[in-house]
C-alpha cells in the first residue's frame, strides 16, 4: 500500500499535495491527521503545520478515470444513454448507447471526434501511458467506415473519368488515414491533404506519370 506523509497549513491542504503526488483522487484514499493544525498567537507565534498521513486504499484505473470523466461530458451535454467500457492494456474503448445519439455523434461524427479527442487528452495527462481511447456512439465508426470506403472507391472513379482532381469533405486526422490508405493501393492515383484543423481535407488526384 503506498502511503506518503505530508505537511500543510491545514488537514485538506495536506491531503490535497499527498494526493497530488501519489497522483490519486481523494476518493481512492485514507488518512490519518498525525498532527493538528494549530493558528498560534496573532497567526504568527507558535503557529504549528497539520501533518497527515496518507495511504492509496485502491488507485483508479486509467478506465475507469476515463469513465469517469466521459460520463461527466454526457452528463453536462444533457443527453441521457449508457457508457459501456472494455478496458485492455494498450487501449480503452467506449460504447455510447441510448434511443437518439445524433447530438453526440455531430455532422460527420464531429462531435463525437471531439469528445474522444477530449478523454485521450485527460488520460494521456494524467497516467503518460500512451493508451489509446476509442469512443463510439451505437456501431457509428462501423457504419462511417463503410460510408468512407463508399465514398474513396465513387471519387477514385469520378477523377479517373474527368482527369482532374478532387477535394472531399473536411475530415478527422484518422478517417484521413483511412482514405490515404484506400488510395494508396491504386497505382494510378495519389493522395495529399491540404487545409488546417478541423477542416483539413484529403485530395485525390491522378499520379503525375500517369
Amino acid at each position: 500500500m503506498s502511503k506518503r506523509i505530508e505537511r500543510a497549513r491545514s488537514v485538506e491542504l495536506a491531503i490535497e499535495k499527498a494526493c497530488d503526488a501519489l497522483q490519486v483522487s481523494p476518493g481512492e484514499i485514507g488518512y490519518e491527521v498525525i498532527q493538528p493544525p494549530k493558528k498560534g498567537f496573532l497567526g504568527i507565534f507558535g503557529r504549528r503545520d497539520a501533518i497527515v498521513e496518507v495511504s492509496v486504499i485502491r488507485k483508479e484505473s486509467p478506465g475507469e478515470y476515463a469513465c469517469q470523466f466521459l460520463k461527466g461530458i454526457v452528463e453536462r451535454i444533457g443527453w441521457p444513454c449508457q457508457v459501456e467500457m472494455k478496458e485492455e492494456p494498450a487501449e480503452i474503448s467506449f460504447v455510447l448507447k441510448g434511443e437518439d445519439l445524433s447530438l453526440l455523434i455531430g455532422k460527420h461524427g464531429r462531435t463525437l471526434n471531439a469528445i474522444q479527442t477530449l478523454v485521450q487528452t485527460v488520460v494521456w495527462r494524467k497516467y503518460n501511458n500512451g493508451i489509446r481511447v476509442t469512443v463510439d456512439a451505437g456501431d457509428y465508426r462501423r457504419r462511417r467506415k463503410e460510408s468512407l470506403k463508399h465514398l474513396a472507391a465513387k471519387m477514385m472513379e469520378k477523377v479517373r473519368e474527368t482527369k482532374k482532381e478532387v477535394t472531399l469533405h473536411p475530415m478527422s486526422a484518422s478517417e484521413r488515414k483511412m482514405i490515404h490508405r484506400l488510395v494508396q493501393r491504386e497505382k494510378d492515383l495519389t493522395t495529399y491533404s491540404v487545409g488546417k484543423e478541423p477542416r483539413r481535407s484529403v485530395v485525390i488526384d491522378l499520379r503525375k506519370n500517369q
